[in-house]
């Protein structure tokens, strides 16, 4: 099935996008849930069958929320949610590092100690995303 779908594509950011605090309301499929953050403190989310686990900054550290909901209807509620797995999203502004091999590769989130997987599918449209990000850097 992945055949069908082709290449991933990555948006790049543009440098216009103004730099302000927004807020993001999260809500899944429950009445009770949900979670107004900044759009900036989202750290990651996983996936675990009908479940979702939401990390975010607070003052007091990091925080974790859990959804009744896809990660897909997740991802669209989180506009800076890069997917990098088939379960995970992660913001690319807690990034640290991208480590492994061609079999397995795995991010590092500053943060946490925990590693996220990098699905191969993913890597292609990361790697691509990053590497015009450090261009426009450095212009």
């Amino acid at each position: 099935m992945r055949s069908k779908y082709g290449l991933i594509e990555v948006p790049i950011s543009t440098k216009e996008q103004p730099k302000k605090m927004k807020s993001i309301t999260i809500v899944g499929n429950n009445k009770s849930e949900s979670l107004t953050i900044f759009e900036s403190d989202f750290i990651f989310a996983r996936a675990q069958q009908n479940y979702v686990d939401v990390y975010f900054n607070t003052e007091t550290g990091m925080q974790q929320e859990t959804f009744r909901s896809t990660l897909s209807n997740i991802m669209k509620q989180l506009p800076k949610a890069w997917q990098v797995h088939r379960s995970y999203l992660v913001n690319l502004d807690y990034l640290q590092t991208v480590e492994g091999n061609a079999r397995k590769r795995f991010i590092r989130i500053s943060l946490t100690d925990e590693t996220i997987p990098i699905s191969q599918v993913y890597y292609k449209a990361l790697t691509k995303r990053l590497s015009n990000s450090s261009q426009e850097l450095q212009n």
